[in-house]
């Protein structure tokens, strides 16, 4: 089977950072080309989840609606103790790919995401590629 590529559409959530403190309510800090307002309000009804208080926070994927076939979310707490969410619209192809390989996000998952001290940030669209079930010596029986 040959591997597939995909380019993602993606925006981070939380608060603002401002000398080094969490300022105000959170908000939609960044996002890709594509997302649309009803895409992030969609994406916070289903899969907001808490930050854990570890290296490498928390994620999810979630069945999305009408805006995005499926979530993937992680959620952390950024340098400056503020909550941050980063939200990836993921195509149901590219879950159905995976096979169950969590492997192929791992890219996504290991960015921290930034401290913004304002909005309007544009973000590049992720490209995951060599999308592809494990391989039989990766499997856990």
């Amino acid at each position: 089977m040959a591997a597939e590529r995909y380019i993602l559409k993606h925006f981070h959530y939380g608060q603002f950072v401002k000398e080094g403190k969490p300022q105000g309510d959170m908000r939609l800090l960044a996002k890709s080309s594509g997302i649309s307002d009803a895409a992030v309000a969609e994406a916070l009804k289903l899969a907001m989840i808490p930050p854990m208080k570890n290296e490498h926070g928390a994620w999810a994927i979630v069945r999305g609606k009408k805006e995005a076939q499926f979530l993937l979310v992680e959620s952390e707490l950024g340098k400056a103790g503020q909550p941050a969410l980063h939200f990836v619209l993921l195509p149901s192809e590219m879950v159905r790919a995976m096979g169950g390989n969590y492997r192929v996000l791992a890219p996504v998952l290991n960015a921290a995401t930034p401290d913004y001290d304002r909005v309007g940030h544009n973000l590049m669209p992720i490209t995951v590629e060599d999308v592809r079930p494990p391989a039989e010596d990766q499997e856990i029986d």
